[in-house]
Order: C-alpha cells, then structure tokens, then sequence
C-alpha cells in the first residue's frame, strides 16, 4: 500500500478560518485602541428613583397618566390630548409600549368597550402616583423660580 504525502503546512493563502494567529497578531490585532463615533450617548444615574435628565418632565408614563387624570381615553385621544395641552407628540409606539408598561403596573386599567378603539382609566395607585410626582414638580418649580429671582433678578420667573 503507497503511503500518502503529508498535507502540506498551512500558509497564509488558506483560508483564514484554517489558520491561527500567532500571540503577537493577536496582540496587534486586539490591543490597538478604537474609537467609535456615536450620534448620541448619554448615561441616565439614578438617585432614589429620581434621573439627571432635564426633560423628565415630558416622561412619556407621566404625559399619559396626566392625560387620564380628568376623564377615560383611547390611545389616540391619549396622542391629542398630549399634544393639545403638554405640547409634546408622542408616537403610536411610544403611547402603546407606555400603556403596557403603566396597566402591568396597576396605575391605569382598560375599560370595557363597543368598538375597536379601548378606553383606559387611571387608577387609585396611578391616581396617588401622578399626585406625589406633580407635588415633587411643584416643589422643584418652586424653589428654582424663588432662586432665579432673587440671584438673578428675574421678575418674570
């Protein structure tokens, strides 16, 4: 029986998946210090429930839970009356992944309804919820106008 040659060493025109890198390819490879450009990134902290965002005022599950706090709604009567009153539009997307969000966690409930459009109500919980966040507004409001008028003089603030 002929013996078979022995297959020949890889080198560096097989295929990549074939061959393995020596240490120092690696360490080139892997080592060499990347930038990545990203178009917007900003890291939330979060102290005693409470975010270093500006805007958390315009925080959609507060937006919604105002919206409801007078009378039932659809969704799209939701988007209107946020729009109308808060000046801020919220997507189909936005509103539907919020209105999940709020009725998992007992603030708002479905009601029963005849047509296709299904009314939410707030809830006591969401009711209570709503109310501390609106007085902690107050509070925060409140401080930075009587601060910016006497620092700043600001009559109108």
């Amino acid at each position: 029986m002929a013996r078979l040659a022995p297959p020949p060493p890889l080198s560096r025109s097989c295929p990549s998946s074939l061959v393995r890198p020596g240490e120092d390819t690696i360490r080139r490879r892997y080592n060499v210090p990347r930038y990545t450009a990203l178009p917007y990134s900003v890291r939330h902290y979060r102290v005693d429930g409470v975010t270093d965002r500006l805007d958390r005022w315009a925080d959609p599950p507060l937006l919604v839970l105002a919206s409801l706090a007078d009378e039932p709604k659809h969704g799209y009567a939701i988007t209107q009356d946020v729009a109308e009153t808060m000046g801020v539009r919220l997507s189909a997307g936005t509103l539907y992944a919020v209105i999940a969000r709020l009725e998992a966690r007992g603030l708002i409930e479905p009601l029963e309804s005849d047509d296709r459009r299904r009314p939410y109500r707030i809830t006591m919980a969401g009711a209570e919820a709503l109310a501390q966040q609106s007085e902690r507004m107050s509070k925060v409001a409140s401080v930075a106008r009587e601060r910016l008028s006497t620092r700043l003089g600001w009559a109108g603030a």
